[in-house]
């Protein structure tokens, strides 16, 4: 169900107004774009001084709109997809390996700078160039409340931070500026190790816990809290292998834990419907309605940010299903576009039993003649953002899935903390909360309060992990923090499919540490040949 924070008619400047319809289910307002300015079009000057508190409303709307299209838009780049495809949890599927050719590559990890998620480094960009203007804003305050100005600056500065990392995290060597560019644009690049440090001086003001509640009420729900901040703060300094960082993370996790103000939905399966939005176990959502979008714009930034759903659940559903037929009556009857089919092996071998309530909360089960089979279809496909029946997509239904994208969720701080202390040796009992519990609460809710006997390990942790996140763009992340990504993705498959060679599964892709990160886009790369401030693209793709 859709909750979030309204707001009225607000004043931009002394010579516009920004009008905002107040709807209780609306991603922040029904007008979340309520301004046309992008990276190129930085606010004059004088509309960033002496700003009242209404004034800062859409703005910081501007912030949080690449949020839900870093979701699932931008040339089809979803934060969740790209990473899966990454993986060794799916493979490419679609029509054939032409088909979106950039995912092809992707997968493959063949990329080239011309053929890259120049959609993701676009969106990501616009946002931290909106959080910059609002921080800058922030500075400049006329009759704030200390505590409301203190929560915008550092709502601004969480997703500064978060639009950076998911540069840092897949291209790693990236420009980076904190205030607005000037003619022609052109911001300096830094080493990944830097921006890894830029990142946690705004999350250093995130966490501020006078700054944002632990948790939002219902009326702001989708707003970022204390909680998203500490969690971002864990990611990075996982993926960076940041062992100075870990004995305060590890508090952290314990901090969101010991709060008591989130927990684990009962039934896994609820997560992923509607009702499960925003529930008890979530900590941070991406927010979808199902409206906005059209063919037309769908490329360009109008029909990113005019619209309000997301395209993913339809590309990761099979083509022509026939859902009653399969079982599945909540599924879309729409045809779906059939990427990132689940490899057999996922469904067949990766959990304990179908008793783990896991495996059919991730992944759906199609027979054969109940869908259209397609490119590498193995007849499993991705169900925790799958296209529903339900959700009365308006438009262009492909492009308008209202799923929300759950970004951080209670169970990954649970198994953080188990992760710090059985793997990388932190200190147990911080704030009374011990890895052993936290394993349990997983394995619990996983099988019922019944689950098979499994001694705590880092295998273990390691291994639910795994089972716990399949289908939402994490595995990818961890097999290279763990070093394990080499030899997890390195791969020759051939699989034949004797009724229709055409379908069978037969590819190959080398995982060296250089494919870490993706090459820098080439069209970014020529804009500022020249300047003071020519882009280097990443080794191994120059």
């Amino acid at each position: 169900m859709k909750r979030l924070f309204s707001l009225t008619i607000v004043a931009l400047t002394a010579a516009a107004t920004v009008t905002i319809s107040a709807c209780s289910d609306d991603f922040l307002t029904s007008a979340n774009a309520g301004s046309s300015r992008t990276v190129d079009e930085p606010a004059d000057t004088a509309t960033l001084l002496g700003f009242a508190a209404a004034a800062y409303h859409p703005l910081l709307l501007d912030c949080y709109a690449p949020v839900r299209s870093s979701s699932g838009d931008g040339k089809y780049h979803s934060i969740v997809l790209t990473a899966d495809l990454r993986s060794d949890d799916v493979y490419r599927g679609s029509g054939n390996s032409g088909d979106l050719p950039d995912l092809w590559r992707l997968f493959t990890f063949t990329s080239e700078p011309t053929q890259t998620l120049n959609g993701l480094w676009n969106v990501c960009y616009i946002g931290l160039a909106r959080s910059n203007l609002f921080i800058q804003a922030c500075a400049n305050t006329v009759d704030v409340p200390l505590g409301e100005q203190k929560r915008f600056n550092a709502e601004a500065h969480f997703l500064r931070a978060y639009y950076t990392h998911l540069l840092w995290k897949n291209w790693g060597n990236v420009p980076y500026f904190t205030e607005a560019l000037e003619e022609p644009f052109v911001a300096p690049q830094y080493r990944a190790d830097e921006v890894y440090q830029f990142i946690l001086a705004d999350l250093a003001v995130a966490c501020d816990p006078d700054a944002l509640p632990m948790r939002n009420d219902a009326g702001s729900i989708a707003r970022a809290s204390l909680a998203a901040a500490l969690m971002l703060k864990a990611r990075v300094a996982l993926y960076q292998n940041d062992a100075a960082r870990y004995p305060e993370i590890t508090n952290d996790m314990a901090t969101i834990i010991a709060s008591g103000r989130y927990s684990l939905l009962s039934d896994f399966k609820e997560i992923w419907r509607d009702a499960g939005e925003f529930c008890e176990e979530s900590i941070f959502e991406a927010n979808h309605l199902p409206k906005g979008k059209d063919w037309w714009g769908q490329q360009g930034w109008n029909g990113i940010f005019g619209g309000f759903g997301t395209v993913l659940p339809c590309m990761i559903s099979p083509s022509d299903p026939k859902p009653d037929a399969a079982g599945f009556p909540e599924l879309a009857t729409d045809r779906g576009w059939s990427f990132a089919p689940v490899r057999a092996e996922a469904y067949e071998a990766l959990y304990e039993s179908g008793a783990d309530t896991r495996r059919d909360g991730s992944i759906n089960k199609w027979k054969s003649g109940t869908y259209a089979p397609t490119f590498q279809s193995t007849g499993y496909f991705l169900a925790k953002y799958a296209a529903r029946r339900d959700y009365g997509n308006t438009g262009s239904k492909d492009l308008n899935y209202p799923n929300n994208v759950r970004i951080f969720r209670y169970a990954e701080a649970l198994l953080n903390y188990a992760e710090l202390v059985v793997k990388h040796g932190q200190a147990d009992g911080v704030q009374g909360v011990t890895a052993q519990w936290c394993y349990e609460q997983i394995r619990n809710r996983a099988f019922g309060n019944n689950p098979p006997a499994q001694p705590l390990s880092e295998a273990a942790v390691e291994l639910e992990r795994r089972r716990e996140f399949l289908g939402e763009g994490m595995r990818f992340w961890d097999l290279v923090r763990w070093g394990k990504a080499p030899a997890a993705l390195t791969e020759e498959v051939n699989i034949p499919n004797t009724q229709n060679p055409d379908l069978s599964i037969n590819y190959s892709r080398t995982f060296t540490d250089l494919k870490k990160y993706l090459p820098i886009p080439q069209s970014e790369v020529d804009k500022v040949r020249g300047t003071a401030h020519e882009l280097e693209q990443n080794k191994g793709w120059d």
